[in-house]
C-alpha cells in the first residue's frame, strides 16, 4: 500500500470503523461505512515536464441515517470537497473527492 493511501485509510478509520478500499460486489458491507477508491491523478506541467502529481480518491459515506454526522467529519479532511449526495437502495450516500 502506498504511503498516500495509508495516510487516507488512517484518517478514514478515525472517522468510521467500517472502511473499505474498492470492495468486491460479493462483500457484505456493514453500515455505516466509508468506501474509497483511486479515481484519477491531478498532474501539473511546466516547460514540458511534469512537476506536480496528486492522487485523487473518491470517498463515499454510506449510512441508513439521513442525519448522520459522518459526512461532516469527512468534509473536514484536507483537500476534500463534496461531489454529490444521493440515495440508492434505501441508503444515503455522500460522495467526496480528496486530492492527496
Amino acid at each position: 500500500m502506498d504511503r498516500y493511501r495509508t495516510k487516507l485509510d488512517g484518517w478514514l478509520r478515525e472517522i468510521c470503523p467500517n472502511v473499505y478500499f474498492q470492495p468486491p460486489p460479493s462483500l457484505q458491507l456493514k453500515y455505516p461505512c466509508v468506501i474509497y477508491r483511486l479515481s484519477s491523478e491531478d498532474v501539473a506541467y511546466a516547460s514540458n515536464t511534469r512537476y506536480k502529481r496528486h492522487k485523487v480518491y473518491e470517498v463515499i459515506v454510506v449510512d441508513r441515517n439521513p442525519d448522520t454526522d459522518l459526512p461532516d467529519k469527512v468534509a473536514e479532511l484536507p483537500y476534500c470537497s463534496l461531489s454529490r449526495p444521493y440515495q440508492a437502495d434505501g441508503l444515503n450516500h455522500y460522495a467526496y473527492t480528496i486530492h492527496i
